[in-house]
Parts: C-alpha cells; structure tokens; sequence
C-alpha cells in the first residue's frame, strides 16, 4: 500500500517558514521539522527549496489575481474597484496572514524566473488605475507608480504587524480599523476633488 503523500503538508510548512523566517532564512530543515516530514520525503516532492517557493508563489500569486481580476471586471466604480481591492487584500489577511506576508509583503528574489506573460496583482490594480486616470478619478501618473503606492498603504501595515516589535502594532488593530484601511487607501490614489 502506497504511502499518502505529504505534499500539501510540505507546502503548508514552507509557506509558514518564509514568512516566519524570510526566503533566504529558511532552510529545508526548518520546512521538513514544520512539516513533521524527513527531509527524504520533501526532496520526493521537489529538488529545491526554490522549487518550492515557485510554487508556493505562483500558486498564491495566481489565486489573488485572479480574485483581484474578478473585481476588477465588476460593473462598479473605479473607486468602488479600489476600495474592493483592499477589503479583499484584508479578508485574505484575516484568513491566511502567511500567504500574503510571502506574496505581497517580502517577494522571493526568484520572481524573474516567473514566466513572462505571469500576471501580477500589481498589474490588475495598474489596469483599474489607468481607468480611473482616465475617468479623473485617480491622480495622474504612471499607472504601475501609483498602483505600488496604493498597495504600500495596506501592505505597509500588514508588514508592521508581522515583522515590528512594536507592541501597538497588533493584528487587531487591523481588523478593527479595516474602514479606515480601505479609506486611507483610496485617499492616497484619489484625485483630490473624489476624496
């Protein structure tokens, strides 16, 4: 009988370790130890501790452009696009605070490996910026400028909850103020008479 396979468990435990420990922390006793796994069995699965970031990235990448995207393609305002973008980027916090520590907080330096026609996050957020720009909705600008300046406003908290010792900074604090989150945001790309 064969052995289940413990890839899934693998993957968990990777994603916990890079964001707990950064990609060039970790090592692949800290992901096989998290795993309860030896390492013989993580290197059945995957030749590389990069091999498995990639997939880890490209998997959690792919799942929140697509969700950004569906957002995107919705019948609403620019803003109301915007603001979606972040209640959502705070919901997948709530819900899996590691994965997006990993995919928006601290990118693995391998990112250009990733195929060229790879879709980003950041991308979708430039495409809904650019339509607001021509709305005179959003400042003016470079569209992929404004779109990380707009990310930085979330993610930058996000950041300050999972790596700052700074007792104030608790997740919390977070889910407790996420209306003031989505507006900080939105203000930050606004043009100022849409405020």
């Amino acid at each position: 009988m064969p052995r289940p396979s413990q890839e899934n468990k693998i993957l968990e435990a990777a994603l916990q370790c890079f964001a707990d420990l950064g990609y060039e922390g970790t090592r692949i006793r800290h992901i096989a130890e998290r795993a309860g796994v030896a390492e013989s069995a993580l290197y059945r699965h995957y030749v590389s501790k990069e091999a498995i970031a990639q997939v880890l990235f490209q998997q959690h990448c792919s799942n929140m452009t697509q969700r950004l995207s569906e957002i995107a393609a919705a019948n609403i305002s620019v803003e109301a696009r915007l603001k979606g973008f972040v209640q959502m980027a705070l919901d997948e916090y709530r819900e899996d605070a590691a994965a997006i520590s990993y995919i928006l907080i601290q990118p693995p330096a391998f990112k250009h490996l990733l195929p060229p026609d790879f879709d980003s996050p950041l991308n979708v957020i430039a495409q809904v910026i650019a339509e607001g720009q021509k709305a005179g909705e959003v400042r003016s600008g470079p569209p992929i400028l404004i779109a990380g300046a707009f990310l930085g406003c979330f993610l930058q908290l996000f950041a300050f909850v999972h790596f700052a010792p700074f007792q104030e900074m608790q997740p919390s604090l977070i889910t407790q103020n996420e209306q003031v989150i989505v507006e900080m945001a939105w203000a930050a790309v606004a043009q100022p008479k849409f405020i």
